[in-house]
């Protein structure tokens, strides 16, 4: 119960009922559903299918840490997306083109790996030069080709030599 303003008590039964507008709330869940029925299918962001893609990179015949690599698709000169990854301590990637990990299109790639150890600097930590052979460095010099095919792929290792 409650006080009226002169000190009264007023019945649960006779208090006046508040309605609040209803909301849509139906759109926002199908906005949700749609958006896993893409991306359950496989498909990226822009509608293109990709496929996991893991692999190793090996420099001196050693599991290189922190190198990027990417997968520049052949006969296309300037790709919207390109695959890329970053190496983990094994030397282990796995591509992304839209999220995290989701692989890549189908399709034959040039592949670069670039490494750029940090350095102590004045203002911290920053990144040094790549210490790696410049050919690996760009789509148009690297001897790096690969092979996305439907399903998982599991390359084998990216072998850089001096």
């Amino acid at each position: 119960m409650r006080l009226t303003n002169h000190g009264n008590r007023v019945p649960p039964a006779s208090r006046p009922t508040v309605r609040r507008p209803r909301r849509a709330h139906a759109w926002p869940v199908v906005a949700v559903v749609m958006t896993l029925a893409i991306v359950g299918c496989g498909k990226g962001r822009r509608g293109i299918a990709v496929h996991p893609v893991e692999g190793q990179v090996l420099w001196q015949g050693k599991p290189l840490e922190g190198a990027v690599v990417a997968f520049y698709p052949q006969g296309q000169s300037k790709p919207k997306n390109v695959p890329w990854a970053r190496t983990d301590a094994e030397g282990r990637f796995r591509l992304a083109t839209y999220d995290p990990a989701d692989g890549a299109p189908e399709g034959e790639y040039a592949v670069t790996v670039v490494h750029n150890p940090l350095q102590k600097t004045l203002d911290g930590w920053s990144p040094g030069p790549n210490v790696l052979p410049a050919k690996y460095a760009q789509p148009g010099t690297t001897d790096l080709r690969a092979q996305v095919g439907k399903g998982a792929n599991s390359l084998p290792a990216l072998e850089l030599k001096p």
